[in-house]
């Protein structure tokens, strides 16, 4: 069962259960609305951008390449499934 605090042990009613699980919730959700804020903030971002353009990209972990964005390279795409003609 949840419990007031550590020290007392003490069960938790259903009203202050729900008051904690509130608490939690509406400081996820403040979380979640200042992110988007962020990303959303399309100046700001244009500025970081242009900060990060003198910068190297990234390398991806033991081979010393760049990373590469998703959906970067040659625009071809690839079929998982080879065609045999007939």
């Amino acid at each position: 069962m949840t419990t007031k605090n550590a020290t007392h042990r003490e069960p938790m009613s259903e009203a202050e259960t729900l008051r904690v699980d509130l608490e939690q919730t509406r400081a996820s959700l403040a979380d979640t609305v200042q992110e988007l804020s962020r990303r959303l903030n399309v100046p700001h971002r244009v500025k970081e951008s242009a900060g990060n353009a003198g910068r190297s990209p990234p390398e991806t972990p033991g081979t010393g390449r760049p990373t590469r964005p998703v959906g970067s390279g040659t625009g071809r795409l690839r079929s998982p499934v080879r065609q045999v003609s007939g």
